[in-house]
């Protein structure tokens, strides 16, 4: 019996662990609640240069952090001022592509290298996605990294 329970403790993270994100998962109207700083990320060297040339503190305490919700169906991603009609799923988040504005689509062709690309629904898009790092999405909760913040929302 004990044999039985240890393998279950060993074997269950692992389980859990490796379930894949699916686009499905995401599709929904996320409202934003709270944010909070990523205990992780310690202070950045700016303000350690900063207090040392100016003998200042940089002390961030009881932020209000406000973002906008968070829209996502099959076709469209809606986060502020971020709106693509292409995102996809990658191991770590939400990859989500900048289209390129049809005003200047012709410039970009004609005198850029590199800088746009044809994807498969043969619309333009800046290269090089926005990855969208999701920390945790269990039922019906979104906890996202944004910079030094952890941002949590939740499914309407």
């Amino acid at each position: 019996m004990r044999t039985k329970i240890l393998c279950l403790l060993i074997i269950f993270p692992f389980i859990a662990y490796s379930q894949k994100l699916e686009r499905t998962d995401l599709i929904g109207n996320w409202k934003f609640i709270y944010g909070e700083k990523n205990t992780k990320i310690k202070n950045d060297s700016l303000s350690k240069k900063m207090t040392a040339k100016y003998g200042i503190e940089i002390i961030v305490s009881d932020e209000k952090i406000n973002r906008s919700d968070i829209e996502i169906t099959s076709g469209w991603y809606k986060d502020g001022d971020l709106i693509s009609d292409y995102w996809k799923v990658s191991e770590n988040g939400i990859l989500v592509y900048r289209p390129v504005p049809k005003d200047k689509l012709d410039y970009y062709k004609k005198y850029t290298v590199g800088v746009i690309e044809q994807l498969d629904n043969d619309k333009y898009y800046f290269a090089g996605p926005i990855l969208i790092n999701i920390i945790s999405l269990k039922d019906k909760e979104l906890v996202i990294v944004d910079n030094i913040y952890n941002l949590h929302y939740e499914l309407n």
